[in-house]
């Protein structure tokens, strides 16, 4: 079983960057329990907002994770970082995580990286689909370079 690892550790990334997000955001739940900057109509307009930026990013994620991972790799890796993120949570600070930059931060930067996992899967899967500057033809080389090949 071939696993291409820059994949995998996207798809870790991703995974890790989620369960971060779904921490932070499971402590803003009941309506009670939140920030006071989080009470108003534009932090929870920003909650709300950032579920749906993570739902988009879970799906991408998942999407090329399914075509290009086998499931054991899917499986372990997503386990590893689900398993993570609560210790890895605990390194930020209280105020950060309970504030509206961790939801917009996690949320975000799982997207980002998610997008770039999906580009990435989209061009190996469709070489047509590669910029130009991205694939070297043998007419492109120069010529003292070819002689000693």
């Amino acid at each position: 079983m071939v696993v291409p690892w820059l994949d995998l550790v996207l798809f870790m990334a991703s995974v890790g960057l989620l369960a971060l997000y779904g921490l932070a955001c499971s402590g803003h739940f009941p309506a009670d329990h939140r920030n006071d900057a989080l009470k108003t109509t534009l932090g929870a307009g920003a909650l709300w907002g950032t579920l749906v930026v993570a739902a988009v990013a879970a799906i991408f994620a998942g999407d090329a994770a399914i075509r290009v991972l086998p499931w054991p790799s899917i499986i372990i890796g997503g386990g590893a970082m689900l398993l993570a993120a609560p210790l890895l949570l605990q390194l930020f600070s209280n105020q950060f995580v309970n504030g509206i930059l961790a939801l917009t931060s996690f949320a975000g930067s799982a997207l980002v990286i998610s997008v770039i996992f999906v580009l990435l899967t989209n061009c190996a899967q469709n070489p047509a689909s590669r910029p130009p500057s991205a694939t070297i033809r043998v007419n492109q080389i120069p010529k003292n370079f070819q002689q000693t090949l």
